[in-house]
């Protein structure tokens, strides 16, 4: 069954980048398929997965307005399940 975990807090610093990728990475670890989705103009999530983020050719925005399919903008991590 598919679930959806969001975190959220209006505060900057408090940590949420930081908990997602953590999250991310050992729910991967224990065998769990994860999206890991950075909606954040600065990518800092992008970058904490080690991807060079200038040298994407697109993001989620070109995702959400239609110029990138959902494959383009999808990209593989170190860890084989996130």
């Amino acid at each position: 069954m598919t679930q959806i975990i969001s975190i959220a807090n209006q505060k900057g610093g408090v940590g949420k980048t930081t908990t997602s990728i953590n999250l991310s990475a050992a729910l991967a670890k224990i065998g769990k398929t994860v999206l890991l989705v950075d909606c954040d103009s600065q990518a800092n999530a992008t970058t904490g997965m080690g991807i060079d983020k200038p040298s994407l050719e697109y993001s989620l925005y070109q995702g959400l307005i239609g110029e990138a399919e959902v494959e383009d903008i999808i990209l593989p991590t170190a860890l084989p399940k996130l």
